[in-house]
């Protein structure tokens, strides 16, 4: 039976002096948390975009770690629809979160884009973004949604 290795357990295996150890950011846990709270306006429409704020330069995002937390916002189909930045409307959400009751729920990450191919931000992608989508009716004002979005400093 064979022992087989991932990134960083190799590198701690091999260790040998500070020229080969692990990449302090993915062992030592230096987590960090964006969390923003946006109030309904009871005007949004399908397709707006919400900018939930800056992550640093060089973090990595943890989209399986991220949620959504919403009051009941009302409006059939209403949901953050994708969530991402600037660069891929959809890079950290492969499935929308919906806003239409009180709720909170796990962001379901973009594998291809969001977890096994984790994407430094740039100066360009920093802005975290959802773009929302309704379906019909109108969304209730004055309602609380709260995104809260995990991320490894560089």
């Amino acid at each position: 039976m064979a022992t087989l290795y991932t990134d960083i357990a190799a590198a701690q295996q091999d260790y040998r002096g500070l020229s080969k150890r692990p990449d302090g950011s993915k062992v030592t846990g230096k987590y960090g948390v964006l969390e923003a709270v946006y109030t309904t306006t009871g005007a949004e429409a399908a397709a707006d975009i919400i900018d939930i704020g800056d992550i640093p330069v060089g973090a990595v995002v943890i989209p399986e770690e991220s949620r959504i937390a919403s009051e009941a916002c009302g409006g059939t189909g209403f949901t953050a629809a994708t969530i991402g930045d600037s660069a891929a409307s959809a890079r950290y959400s492969a499935t929308a979160v919906s806003l239409v009751t009180a709720a909170s729920a796990a962001l379901t990450p973009a594998l291809a884009t969001g977890v096994t191919l984790r994407t430094p931000v740039t100066e360009s992608t920093k802005t975290i973004k959802a773009t929302l989508a309704l379906s019909s009716g109108s969304v209730t004002a004055a309602k609380k949604v709260v995104f809260t979005i995990v991320f490894r400093h560089p």
